[in-house]
């Protein structure tokens, strides 16, 4: 078990690469930076003998195509790029370790789709592209579909301070809009350090985003001026998250159940706090190294604190999400174009960060994508709208390669 007095220093390492959204943009760690975690984390009975050292090759592909979709016959120029994905992941040796998932997808087609690794160590299970892993931050552009969606019931306004909905943070003023938590502009206090963070703990071994939204309520002051910079908040889409519960009168998951998973028949994803998190065959096990030992996790004191990120999916699922985002099947095409605006700052200047997206520019053409990070797992999910072109990487273990780099390794084969 985590002593309750490790909390506060496992944080401090969890946050600095928690949800990192790429280079450039988040102000508490370069993308890719690795942090060993403390030797307190509970370990797997079998998993100690594991390393990734010592693991021989990856076997060839597991790939298999979605039951719903029919993809094209592959062309020969298709079928060496998907030798070298699998060649990439062979050579991080993954074998008898854990790996990781991925889909490639082009103008609806699935261009390679395959598992690596395994989703349990002590068990031995191939990782499929079936399996279901912790998306992190990538998760967050859920939570803003939701609002969003709020919006378009008439439900809320993006430019509403948020203390209009959420009386427990009116004391931060008009400044502290939908809008700006959507962004990162919005100066929320950071509630998961320093005293804030003491406070948490004081109130639940368990808290809710109700125990969040109390502790803010006591907080005297913003981080800066609303709108004056970006600055990544996990604490803003928590917050976010109580929104959307208070408005919709629904809890969390069921919400977004009912609204975005459940209409895209994306059975194998959904949000803490479930049940299915111990219980379904597919979960994929997460693992960090301390000391050469690999450890794995089991659940977490902020699992139920949902909006910044508590999503778990597959490759899968997640094709038939990325489909979606070039339909009006989630949301109408007005508000899908809004998600991938840039935020304007008080000084007229942009800041590449839509609703729960990077908005970036790779070879010349633009990209939405974002990067999560969060107890082992680690996901990259990037889209190329005007090529219809999509790339998902989830993986269940932060001490081998970073997922930024193993997405932009795959980009490069396929986009070069």
């Amino acid at each position: 078990m985590i002593s309750r007095k490790m909390i506060p220093l496992i944080l401090s390492f969890l946050f600095l690469v928690a949800c990192n959204p790429g280079r450039g943009i988040t102000p508490s760690a370069e993308a890719g930076t690795a942090v060993e975690m403390p030797a307190t984390f509970p370990s797997a009975s079998d998993a100690s003998s594991f390393t990734a050292e010592s693991s021989p090759a990856v076997p060839p592909s597991t790939a298999t195509s979605t039951p719903t979709v029919t993809s094209a016959a592959p062309t020969p120029d298709w079928e060496e790029k998907s030798r070298l994905v699998d060649a990439l992941f062979a050579s991080y040796g993954v074998g008898q370790s854990p790996g990781g998932a991925v889909i490639v997808i082009q103008d609806g087609k699935i261009l390679h789709e395959a598992g690596y690794g395994l989703a349990n160590l002590a068990v031995g299970t191939p990782i499929t592209p079936s399996h279901i892993f912790h998306l992190a931050s990538v998760g967050k552009q859920f939570t803003a579909w939701s609002v969003l969606m709020l919006r378009d019931q008439g439900k809320l306004n993006l430019d509403d301070p948020v203390g209009e909905y959420l009386p427990e943070l009116a004391h931060f003023g008009g400044g502290v809009t939908i809008r700006r938590l959507l962004n990162h502009t919005s100066g929320m206090p950071d509630a998961y350090s320093g005293k804030l963070l003491d406070a948490l703990m004081e109130r639940s071994a368990l808290p809710t985003n109700a125990d969040l939204l109390a502790v803010l309520s006591d907080a005297d002051a913003l981080r800066f001026t609303p709108g004056d910079k970006y600055e990544y908040s996990n604490t803003g889409y928590d917050v976010l998250g109580a929104l959307i519960e208070r408005v919709s009168g629904r809890p969390y998951p069921g919400f977004l159940e009912e609204h975005i998973f459940g209409p895209l028949e994306m059975e194998n994803t959904f949000s803490l706090p479930s049940p299915r998190q111990k219980t379904d065959p597919l979960f994929v096990d997460s693992y960090v190294k301390y000391q050469g030992i690999i450890q794995t996790y089991d659940t977490y004191w902020l699992d139920d604190i949902v909006g910044s990120g508590t999503i778990y999916s597959s490759v899968e699922d997640l094709y038939r999400y990325d489909q979606a985002l070039y339909t009006d099947a989630l949301i109408g095409h007005s508000s899908l174009a809004e998600a991938f605006q840039p935020a304007i700052l008080n000084d007229g200047t942009e800041s590449p960060y839509g609703f729960g997206w990077e908005l970036k520019t790779e070879g010349g053409q633009r990209s939405f994508a974002h990067a999560g990070k969060w107890l082992g797992y680690q996901s990259f999910y990037e889209r190329f709208p005007d090529r219809q072109f999509s790339i998902v990487v989830l993986m269940n273990w932060n001490y081998g390669p970073a997922v930024e780099d193993v997405e932009a390794s795959i980009r490069e084969i396929y986009l070069k």
